[in-house]
Order: C-alpha cells, then structure tokens, then sequence
C-alpha cells in the first residue's frame, strides 16, 4: 500500500518467493518500504500486478521516495496496522493439484492454478444473507428476524455477493461457487454495490470477468465434500481461499 490508500496484491512464485519474499517476512513488522521494477500490471476490473522473470526488488533503499513514503507511513502507522490484521501477511502456496487430478486426490488441502470464466451469464450476483450465518434469510423478512438456520434472535437481512464460475487450467475445468468477500476479490465490487446495479452494469461486469480470463489466473484452495443425489454420492468441491495469482 502507497499514499493511495489501496493496497494492491503482488504475487510472487519460483525463486523470488524462496528468495526475496523470505527476507521481506522477516522484516514485515517493521513496514518495509519496497520497489519492484520490470513488473506486469493489467488493470481488467482493478489493478493487478505479477513479478517477470526480469522483475528486481529493492528493500529499504534510500531514496527521495523512500523517505516520502517512510513519513507517509509513520503519519498513517493506525491505518496500516489495521489492515494488517485484517488480511494473511503472506501466501504461501505448497503445490498446486492440476484439476483433472483432483477425484484422486485424498488431501484436504488442496490448491489449485486456474483461470476463470461466467458460463451462466444472467445468474443474480447477490442474496439477502443472515448478518450471523450468511445463509439465506427468508423471503419478506422484516429488518429485524429469527434465522431459522441458526435460530439466532434479531438477526439482520444483508446483502451478500455470490458468483458462479468455471475454473480452467491446462488440465480441465471445474465449477466453483465464490461467497462474501471472495467472490468480490474477483468482482472488486462490494456487496452493497452490486444489488444496486441495473441490467446493463451486471452486463458489462459479467463480460468484464469474461475478458479478463487470458490475462488472470488465481490460487484457490478448495476442500472436498460428499454429498447424496439420486442414491449416489458425489464428490464436490468447496472454495476456501482464493488469491490473485501471476499474471499472463
């Protein structure tokens, strides 16, 4: 994060993640101030960035820049914190399951690399959530009501975003469902926007992540279950984590 206030995802693979990412993680309680040079952004629904085979990392170099943004952050130190806490310091990938693999696969953590994309283009991008366990809230509820999930009291009726995606690798594709936060790290629109929005702006956003398919893969990290239908059990997989991956 920089004087913009937004903080941006850059992620790391190969040597640098064993190599510079390794020293930044040692030094991240004291808010390094690092440069990238000869990196890739793609700007599809938001800025993206990757690291290149060419990418060069700089920490903690004297420079105009660094001591401006050094000010910048110890006037901002409240701010940066609370961000901080709020999202994992770094991600570290184990391996990744290429998906045609997955029906063989006996772990319960599992990473896949893929690029995703909207077949049902006209699917509701947001429901009324219960404010205590996310799931549906009743048709009609008032402001205030009993969840007849979680049968907690005075539970509130939010707006929640969920998506519909197809995931792809080289390997094949895999359907995945995105809720809350999750699915707005790929939509980069909030909840309360997105049940706002008009035919057309639900229009372009699907058509937005559609475009973006070639130039966005993501890490997603995704558990099984079992579930009965039609007297057999079928095997299907729940997302538990995504974060932008490099960029193509």
């Amino acid at each position: 994060m920089d004087q913009s206030n937004s903080p941006v995802t850059l992620p790391t693979w190969d040597e640098f993640a064993s190599n510079e990412c390794n020293e930044i993680e040692l030094l991240l309680d004291a808010f390094p101030i690092i440069t990238a040079s000869n990196i890739k952004a793609v700007s599809y629904n938001g800025l993206s960035l990757s690291t290149t085979p060419v990418t060069l990392f700089t920490i903690n170099k004297e420079s105009t820049q660094y001591t401006s943004l050094r000010n910048w952050a110890n006037d901002h130190m409240a701010q940066i914190l609370q961000l901080k806490s709020s999202k994992p310091s770094l991600l570290k990938i184990p391996s990744i399951t290429p998906i045609t693999n997955l029906p063989q696969v006996k772990d319960n953590i599992i990473w896949i690399q893929a690029s995703l994309s909207i077949s049902n283009t006209t699917q509701k991008l947001w429901y009324l959530a219960c404010s205590n366990c996310n799931k549906s809230a009743p048709k009609d509820c008032e402001s205030r009501f009993t969840c007849p999930n979680c049968n907690s009291k005075n539970c509130e009726p939010n707006p929640r975003s969920i998506l519909q995606l197809d995931a792809h690798d080289e390997t094949g594709a895999l359907p995945i469902t995105l809720f809350g936060s999750d699915a707005e790290s790929v939509t980069n629109i909030k909840s309360e926007k997105i049940c706002t929005m008009e035919t057309q702006e639900h229009d372009e956003l699907i058509k937005s992540i559609n475009d973006s398919k070639n130039n966005k893969t993501y890490y997603i990290r995704v558990t099984p279950s079992v579930q009965q239908a039609y007297g057999q059990e079928i095997k299907r997989w729940n997302v538990k984590e995504i974060e932008l991956g490099p960029l193509n």
